[in-house]
């Protein structure tokens, strides 16, 4: 999302960006494109240590969570891959501080601190959210402010947009350009993405797989004024599961009904005793009994999304598997 938010206000600044990005940009239809510019936009993430790679201009961090523990081993070692990508670049990085892992960062390397806490080094402010888009207020470093509205919902991506704002300004694009550029953005697949409403529900789906992920995404379907939310979530890999399954307990704060699936292997071995049901457990506990199911078989799965959904509901699905395909059957049963 970051990514493609920077990736549209170059393309808006006519600086002929090339990008990387894992999922199409909104507008252009593509998510790899070589400009003739002196700008490469890259995606590049944690996992397995795939951004050990490169030694980028600026670096730009959404968030650090415990993820990818079978390749890093420890928390402390995924954070130090982190830090070591911050010194292989080459201009101040910035993070959005109000994230733990990333202010933590922020702080032992000097980077420019975004967010709506105080004490922070460009605060976010005049934020209204809604259904469908939010807009907010930025002070840029330079001086001045930037009034924003962004096509996209919820807080997580407010902060999104701060970021890729700030990103831009310290590479020299103007005011006009981050909001117009910001402007022009309508979402990326599979990140709060429309899919459909069929029998009085709305369907959306999400990527999200990990707690502040999932947590971040409920609380976007909370502004959009839905009668009930019906979360359901497809943990993703044995070893995932394994190591935050317990950290899910408060992620789904604002529900009205949870189910929860099997796992999603992604091609990994399944591990005695790990299973969805961790999960399911792990938020039940929090919430008013009866409100969470647990599901493993997938025929009963759409059986149950199914008879559970009432008009007015937003049918919410959320995971980085083949839960994907859900909203669209659902859609054509209640036709």
């Amino acid at each position: 999302t970051t990514s493609s938010m920077l990736s549209l206000i170059a393309l808006e600044a006519g600086l002929a960006p090339s990008y990387l990005i894992g999922a199409e940009l909104s507008g252009v239809g593509m998510n790899a494109h070589w400009g003739e510019g002196s700008l490469l936009i890259v995606e590049a993430d944690e996992s397995y240590g795939s951004f050990g790679e490169i030694a980028p201009f600026m670096v730009g961090i959404t968030n650090v969570e415990v993820d990818h523990l079978d390749h890093y081993g420890t928390f402390d070692q995924l954070e130090d891959a982190f830090s070591s990508l911050i010194d292989r670049s080459s201009h101040r990085s910035v993070v959005i501080a109000d994230d733990p892992g990333a202010a933590r960062l922020g702080v032992r390397h000097g980077a420019i601190r975004v967010g709506t806490g105080s004490g922070m080094d460009v605060t976010i402010t005049d934020v209204a959210l809604n259904r469908a888009s939010s807009s907010f207020t930025l002070g840029l470093p330079h001086g001045g402010a930037v009034s924003v509205k962004v096509g996209a919902p919820g807080l997580h991506n407010v902060r999104n947009a701060a970021l890729a704002a700030v990103m831009a300004d310290q590479a020299g694009m103007g005011a006009g350009d981050v909001a117009a550029g910001l402007a022009r953005f309508a979402g990326v697949p599979r990140r709060f993405e429309f899919r459909g409403q069929a029998g009085g529900v709305t369907f959306v789906d999400d990527y999200a797989h990990l707690p502040a992920e999932v947590s971040a995404t409920l609380q976007a379907a909370l502004a959009g004024g839905f009668d009930r939310i019906v979360a359901v979530f497809q943990p993703h890999r044995y070893t995932r599961t394994q190591a935050v399954a317990a950290s899910f307990a408060d992620a789904f704060a604002g529900a009205d009904v949870v189910v929860v699936t099997d796992i999603y292997a992604a091609g990994e071995t399944p591990i005695p005793g790990v299973s969805g049901r961790l999960v399911a457990d792990a938020v039940a506990a929090r919430l008013p009994e009866g409100t969470v199911h647990y599901v493993a078989d997938d025929t009963a799965l759409a059986s149950l999304v199914n008879e559970l959904l009432r008009p007015g509901d937003l049918c919410l699905t959320m995971g980085a598997g083949n839960l994907t395909d859900l909203p669209d059957l659902l859609v054509d049963r209640r036709r």
